[in-house]
Formats: C-alpha cells, sequence, structure tokens
C-alpha cells in the first residue's frame, strides 16, 4: 500500500481489507459486496457508510439487507435532473512553484494542498452545485484516501452508492505541479491497477437519469453504460483527451463529444488544421450531434451538423453580457462559392472575463468545470450559446481558487440569464 500524506478529510479512518466491496449492489446477491449507504438529510447525502467487516481468517461476513436504497425518482431526479456520471476520480496533491523545476533542480512549494480530484468527480460536483441530481460511478481502494474521496462527494449532495470499493488497488492519486509564473500546471498521475469493469455495473443505475457523462475512464465499463443508455434513449456525453484502450469503440456511441485542442488532430493527423480535424472527427462519429473543444485562453470551439433549417432567427442572440459568442460555418464561406457544400455550423465562445479584483490562481480542474457547465446546459435545454458561456463563466470562476473544486460556484453565484432557458430541450 503506497503511503500517502494525511489532510484534514483524508485522514485514515477505514480498515484496509482483502476483497471488493461494491457500494451499491441492488442486485440482493450475498457475493461478499455491500452498499455503502449515505445518511440523507434534507435530500442530502452528508456521509458515506463504512467497509465491510471480515472475519480474522480473511473471510468476508456476508452483508445483506431487504430495504433497497432511494433511488432518484423517489429523491426528484425522475423529473428530467438526474445525471450519471462514470468516471475518474482521485486525490490531488497540488503544490505551488515560483518556476516549473529544470532537471536535477530543487525548488520550494509556495503552498501544498491535499484535494479532492479526478476529471469525472470534478464534473459531477460542478453539476451538483449547479442545481441537477448526481449519481457518481467509479472504483477507489479501501484506503483512507477513498473513503475520503467519497465523503467530499456525498457532502455536494452527490449519490456515491454505486462507487466500488476493492482492496486490491490503491485510490489513485495525481501530484500537481502549478507554475505561479507561467499560469500552468503539469500533473503526474499515479492510476489504479485494475479499471472498473463491465460487470460491475448493474442497469438499474440508469434508472431516474436523463444524461448521461463519461470522461474516457474505464472505457469497458462505459462502453457497456452507454449502451444500456443508447437503449433507454438516454444521451451521452463523452470527454475525450487521448486514444485510451477500446475509446474509439466508444466514439460511436455517444451523443456529444467534448475535447481538447488536441485530440481531434490525434484522431485525424492527416487534417489540415484544428477545425479540419474537427469535422473529421464529427463525420466519423454519424450519433454524434456535436463536437466541443476547448482552446485554453482562446475560449472553446462548437461544431455541429448543418441542418437546412438552421438560420440566423434559430440563434440566440443574447444582449447582455462581458461576452459573447459568434458564428460562422465550416468550410469558411469565402471558401465555399460555387465550389463546395457548407456541411458544420460553427459556434466560437471566448473565456468569461476574471474580475480585475481577481487573478488566476491554478487552472487544475477548469476542463472538467467547463464540462459540468455544458452537461448542465444539455440537461436543462439551455441554447448551444448559453451553454458554452454558462461552461466559460464557472470555469473563470475555478480558476481563482487553488484544486478543481474549490471556486466552482453553486447556482445562486450565476447570473441568472446564463441560467434562461430559449428553447425546448435536446434539440442542441
Amino acid at each position: 500500500m503506497a503511503f500517502i500524506p494525511c489532510q484534514a478529510g483524508y485522514a485514515p479512518h477505514i480498515r484496509s481489507t482483502r476483497r471488493a466491496v461494491h457500494v451499491g449492489d441492488r442486485r440482493g446477491r450475498s457475493s461478499g459486496r455491500v452498499r455503502a449507504r449515505g445518511v440523507r438529510i434534507g435530500g442530502q447525502i452528508v456521509s458515506a457508510a463504512s467497509a465491510s467487516e471480515f472475519g480474522s481468517s480473511g473471510r468476508d461476513v456476508e452483508t445483506s439487507s431487504s430495504e433497497p436504497a432511494e433511488s432518484m425518482a423517489q429523491s426528484g431526479a425522475a423529473t428530467g435532473n438526474g445525471v450519471l456520471v462514470l468516471g475518474a476520480v482521485c486525490v490531488d496533491f497540488i503544490a505551488r512553484v515560483q518556476q516549473f523545476p529544470q532537471p536535477d533542480d530543487k525548488v520550494r512549494t509556495e503552498s501544498l494542498d491535499v484535494l479532492g480530484g479526478g476529471n469525472a468527480a470534478n464534473t459531477a460536483t460542478c453539476l451538483a452545485r449547479l442545481g441537477a441530481q448526481v449519481r457518481f460511478v467509479s472504483q477507489v481502494g479501501t484506503d483512507a484516501n477513498g473513503q475520503g474521496c467519497l465523503d467530499e462527494l456525498a457532502a455536494e449532495g452527490i449519490d456515491v452508492s454505486y462507487v466500488c470499493r476493492s482492496a486490491q488497488v490503491d485510490t489513485p492519486f495525481t501530484y500537481v505541479i502549478v507554475d505561479e509564473q507561467t499560469q500552468t500546471r503539469t500533473c503526474i498521475h499515479t492510476p489504479s491497477a485494475l479499471e472498473l469493469g463491465p460487470d460491475q455495473l448493474d442497469e438499474s443505475m440508469l434508472d431516474g437519469i436523463s444524461l448521461v457523462h463519461l470522461d474516457g475512464r474505464h472505457t469497458l465499463a462505459a462502453i457497456q453504460l452507454a449502451k444500456w443508455a443508447n437503449a433507454r434513449g438516454i444521451p451521452v456525453v463523452l470527454d475525450v483527451e487521448k486514444d485510451r484502450p477500446h475509446i474509439r469503440e466508444l466514439l460511436p456511441l455517444v451523443d456529444y463529444i467534448v475535447t481538447n485542442a488536441k485530440y481531434p488532430l490525434l484522431f485525424s493527423p492527416d487534417s489540415l488544421g484544428r477545425r479540419d480535424a474537427i469535422s473529421k472527427l464529427l463525420e466519423s462519429c454519424e450519433r454524434v450531434k456535436f463536437v466541443l473543444t476547448t482552446n485554453g485562453a482562446e475560449g472553446s470551439t462548437m461544431m455541429r451538423k448543418l441542418h437546412p433549417d438552421d438560420a440566423q432567427k434559430d440563434r440566440d442572440l443574447l444582449d447582455e453580457g462581458p461576452v459573447m459568442p459568434t458564428h460562422t460555418t465550416w468550410p469558411p464561406p469565402a471558401q465555399c462559392r460555387d465550389k463546395c457544400d457548407l456541411k458544420y455550423a460553427v459556434v466560437m465562445c471566448p473565456c468569461w472575463p476574471i474580475p480585475a479584483s481577481l487573478r488566476i490562481v491554478d487552472s487544475t480542474g477548469a476542463g472538467d468545470a467547463f464540462i459540468g457547465g455544458v452537461c448542465y446546459g444539455l440537461l436543462t435545454g439551455l441554447s448551444v450559446e448559453r451553454m458554452m458561456l454558462l461552461g466559460s463563466r464557472v470555469a473563470s470562476a475555478k480558476l481563482t481558487k487553488v484544486g478543481a473544486r474549490a471556486g466552482i460556484p453553486r447556482q445562486s453565484e450565476i447570473e441568472p440569464y446564463l441560467l434562461r432557458t430559449a428553447r425546448a430541450p435536446s434539440s442542441a
């Protein structure tokens, strides 16, 4: 077991065991798996249950319960506000330095923070703070860090009852080095030895769910979940950063792709630039309605298939706010005069400005926060313009605090016009 420094929220307070503990087995089988029930107060889960007890011989004490866990339908998610998020959760060790060290350098940290992280967990936190009912699926160890990860998510009101806990793995962790001079961060990740498998899922986890978000981890499990979601007509969002094993098998099963500026060029290396690569990614995935890329300080770019009824009147022409999205097509109109058909609509959204009284402190998790805003926009039927602005707004706020989650705003802190539905849901 790797030694992990302890900090408030991640203090060792559970016993390491020898077998897997499945948090959320609703099948009622005595398989050595137990559900870690959260304590729900006022509709919020405030703590996760501990791992199962084991005898001195190493055999598990079989635990069962005839009482079904509270479903999201009972807690209000059946009204269309339920999101299932499957992917990474980990502990982030965030060291801030004046300047990123050169080889063989020795530098001192300005500060060190131990905080919850992981792409999917960060996005789940953003969704919960914006007001969605969130169910989280992942795998952690039975170590103290795993318990800390679950407790932190549960405190946000996130349902962690389908998270698997296994003594065969250590909870993943990431060293994050924040360069204060360049305002960039470098991540060194230590993943789990084993990923969550399809046999550890239960289709009932989709009950009461209106949107599924995947971050590309636990890919075989994600493929199975996407197939179930497709059969139920539940839209699937994929955050894809790199060509992980089996990721190309997952791409045809998703409805929306959010990615960084690099992946489209990895997907189509013979492309003539970024937008050409995005168009090829979109064209190769028949099911996908749009591809949305984050471009750092340049903002974000969405490309979607151009329909005959797309027109200026259908655009959400916002008349308030510090930044406005702009529109064009791909290929650009100037290149298509009598030579080609316009195939794709392009929406470009600038970064939301940071108030003069604040500054960029840490970019860790900014993309995850952006995706949380986008998913919330899909969930609530925002126009693509407001959806992208909302993502930019929450990402901008996140940048002003250390760690992936501290700066993520709550719905009450968001400008009301960004949350105003301008059209019916699911027509993006």
